[in-house]
């Protein structure tokens, strides 16, 4: 073997780190976990019904980018609903007093993607909202600012008429009809995307609703329709509304094993 040829062996031995490095980020797949509360809350508000979930979220493997998080709801009736994230916010700090009281600090972000680090636990609050509420309450809304709009150009505007048009007859007939919640029991799953390949840990969950839970939670479209009447009553004399309360509700979640 001559001098040259045992350079460029040595010199082919020095690529076989970066090959092999090269080689497992394209083949190894980040394997993703969401730990989520043991209490999610459960609502209905002027943008229709909304769960949200305090979860932990971690990879091994490799870091990843998520760019999506849904959460399917399957009643056991078999009716499935699909709620994607609308909103998050997430503990930047903790400020502790003379006195030893606790503040925690959060920031509030809207979903666009997220990186997460190997070894690391990203603790968030996640909002999911049904996106089909909105799709399907946009046109009603639209034809209620409309007839809003008019009488206001036409200086004829009424809060009362408008309260008693068949357009928020309409809108409310909408609310009560994509009110989703009912007593029983829902199972609950999660699932994510990614701008890469990644290999997601199921952790499916179940809760129940009883009838107290739903009867306090359809008090919302009374409230719903209180909030809306006093911002159509704002757009006549100036009174700002006052602070609704919506009505939520905590049960108790458990997993199930795979």
């Amino acid at each position: 073997m001559t001098p040259a040829e045992i350079a460029g062996y040595i010199g082919a031995a020095a690529w076989l780190p970066i090959i092999i490095s090269w080689l497992y980020k394209l083949i190894v797949k980040p394997h993703v976990m969401i730990i989520p509360d043991e209490y999610p809350e459960i609502g209905f508000t002027t943008f229709g019904p909304i769960v949200n979930v305090r979860m932990a979220i971690t990879t091994a493997r490799k870091p990843v980018v998520l760019d999506s998080i849904d959460l399917k709801l399957t009643h056991q009736d078999g009716e499935s609903r699909v709620f994607h994230w609308s909103g998050m916010n997430e503990q930047v700090s903790q400020i502790v007093d003379a006195a030893g009281n606790r503040q925690t600090v959060e920031k509030e972000t809207n979903p666009i993607a997220f990186l997460i680090g190997i070894e690391s636990v990203l603790v968030k609050f996640v909002r999911f909202q049904d996106r089909s509420f909105n799709q399907e309450m946009l046109p009603m809304l639209d034809a209620l600012a409309e007839k809003v709009h008019f009488g206001l150009r036409q200086k004829n505007y009424s809060h009362v008429t408008l309260k008693a048009s068949n357009e928020f007859d309409n809108v409310k007939r909408g609310w009560a009809r994509h009110f989703p919640w009912k007593t029983g029991t829902y199972t609950a799953s999660f699932s994510v995307s990614s701008p890469s390949r990644l290999k997601l840990t199921q952790i499916k969950l179940q809760f129940q609703l009883n009838d107290t839970d739903i009867e306090i939670l359809r008090r919302n479209l009374t409230i719903n329709e209180e909030y809306h009447g006093a911002v159509l009553k704002q757009e006549e004399d100036g009174t700002p509304p006052p602070v609704y309360q919506w009505n939520w509700r905590y049960p108790r979640t458990i997993k199930l094993k795979n």
